[in-house]
């Protein structure tokens, strides 16, 4: 250590990969009489080997260093102490310590900007929020990834606070979708009102996020939004989101008219969000208006009748999936055999009115079948497979 520069920052990495105690004390009594490159490695080895015993002689390295080295003390701190420890912090030493994380958010390394996230999401306040979100919008969410991900989490470890909301009413389409990303994370419903009300006057990409966040944290008080959108939408993945909702909310009145009637709409992934959120409703209601949709004159209604049917249940529905089987379309013959995928090995009992489909003229349904065939996996079904 009292050789050239470049020699004692080999000693510092060798000392680090030795992780021994005696290896930090010698790192630790190092550090005053080292140059500004070699103490910043000693930070870096002291973060790394993780001894709670050097936190306090890192606090008192806190005052009189440069501010590169500070920001780099303050990684190493977070390193060592994990977001839950930094939370058991004295007061005194949490609002030290908060301002200087804060102050490492303008550090040009990446890391140490990730570090002082960390340490926000465990002791920041309500000022924290504003300077994690005015980070986060100025980031590109695809090449600062981890950054940007780092900042969500702090925000919303914070919580949900005046700076969120304030955000999610800014014109600034990045602020709003900062907050509402991190409102995503929280677990709470009160940014659920601000949401909404952003709804109508963002950007068809915002629109999109907003409703599937609605549809995350909503409740049946928010039936009436859903409904709007419903009506006045056009856009195919708003109106998916909003479907999601609807088939999560089995006690909600009139549910099941607004899921059914959308099962004849134009768009044809729009009718297949609300194929599942019929079949998540579970309801004998339900059940009942797909028996009966079962008799359209559409391949399309008729196929959709079929699967869920089959969702819903083989056994009390096989009445109807039996008939499919000899549909005219092939498409519900195919989605008939696989409705016997729902029963498992169970299926087995009801081969004789499926071995017919191994001659099918259509490659689909034989393919379905043999699949099913594999899945029953019982010697009965070996000749028919051979």
């Amino acid at each position: 250590m009292h050789d050239e520069e470049w020699v004692q920052f080999a000693v510092v990495e060798a000392l680090a990969k030795i992780k021994d105690p005696s290896a930090i004390n010698a790192l630790v009594k190092l550090l005053p009489q080292s140059s500004m490159l070699v103490s910043s490695a000693i930070i870096d080895a002291l973060g790394g080997l993780g001894d709670i015993k050097t936190i306090p002689l890192l606090f008192n390295s806190l005052e009189n260093v440069s501010v590169a080295l500070r920001h780099k003390i303050v990684k190493a701190i977070v390193q060592i102490l994990s977001g839950r420890s930094l939370s058991l912090l004295a007061g005194k030493s949490q609002e030290r310590l908060r301002s200087y994380l804060l102050d490492a958010l303008s550090d040009n390394d990446e890391e140490i900007q990730i570090a002082a996230l960390q340490g926000l999401s465990a002791i920041g306040k309500e000022e924290a929020s504003s300077a994690v979100l005015s980070l986060a919008a100025g980031l590109d969410p695809e090449r600062n990834a981890g950054l940007y991900e780092a900042a969500i989490q702090a925000i919303a470890s914070i919580g949900y606070n005046t700076v969120v909301r304030d955000a999610l009413r800014s014109e600034d389409e990045c602020r709003v979708m900062v907050a509402m990303e991190a409102c995503q994370l929280m677990d709470d419903s009160r940014p659920v009102e601000e949401i909404k009300n952003l709804f109508w006057r963002v950007s068809r990409e915002l629109q999109r996020a907003a409703v599937a966040e609605v549809a995350q944290l909503g409740s049946c008080d928010d039936m009436p939004f859903f409904l709007s959108i419903i009506d006045e939408c056009e856009d195919a993945e708003v109106l998916k989101s909003a479907l999601v909702f609807f088939g999560n909310q089995h006690t909600c009145p009139d549910v099941e008219d607004v899921v059914f009637s959308q099962l004849d709409h134009r768009y044809v992934d729009v009718k297949e969000m609300a194929l599942e959120a019929c079949i998540n409703l579970h309801s004998a209601s339900l059940n009942e208006r797909f028996k009966e949709r079962f008799r359209s004159d559409s391949a399309m209604q008729r196929m959709m009748a079929v699967y869920a049917l089959g969702r819903y249940s083989v056994t009390e529905n096989l009445a109807e999936i039996t008939e499919a089987l000899e549909d005219a379309d092939p498409a519900i013959r195919r989605v008939a055999v696989e409705a016997f995928l729902n029963l498992g090995g169970a299926a087995e009992r009801y081969l004789p009115r499926l071995l017919p489909r191994l001659f099918d003229e259509d490659k689909d349904v034989r393919v379905a079948l043999v699949d099913l065939l594999g899945q029953i996996g019982t010697s009965s079904v070996m000749p028919h497979l051979v």
